[in-house]
């Protein structure tokens, strides 16, 4: 999908809304990707609500927040941030796919093998040197 139809996508969605939906909308304009909120602002321009904020927003980077992220639920009321712990008791994924993955998984740990290989090759250099230097016969 290009620029062009997404954003006649998300123009065509914001006409069905309701006024109130859309100053809704706009209260969460970070969640929004950049197309969406010129689709936004063009759409509140049309029916002449007030955009004040919408043109400062457009400035900030995707996923930017000017204050603290406080996560809400669809309610509107504050999820706890108290920490809790889980517990995973199954995935269920077919049997090719996890084979694939542990592919790759033991491909991508190459890399750190090696690092530890020539840190323990480095380890034991200073420790044999030091070791022989202490009996070395003058």
């Amino acid at each position: 999908m290009t620029p062009i139809q997404a954003r006649e996508d998300y123009a065509h969605q914001y006409s069905s809304l309701t006024d109130e939906e859309l100053r809704r909308l706009s209260e969460d304009l970070v969640s929004l990707l950049p197309t969406a909120r010129s689709a936004l602002r063009a759409e509140m321009e049309r029916r002449h609500l007030p955009s004040d904020g919408i043109d400062w927003a457009l400035k900030l980077p995707y996923g930017t927040s000017p204050q603290p992220y406080s996560p809400r639920n669809r309610r509107g009321e504050e999820f706890h941030t108290e920490r809790s712990e889980v517990v995973i008791t199954d995935i269920r994924m077919p049997f090719t796919s996890m084979v694939v993955f542990m592919v790759k998984w033991a491909i991508a740990s190459i890399p750190a093998l090696i690092c530890l290989i020539v840190i323990t090759a480095f380890a034991w250099a200073i420790i044999i040197g030091l070791v022989s230097g202490l009996f070395e016969r003058h």
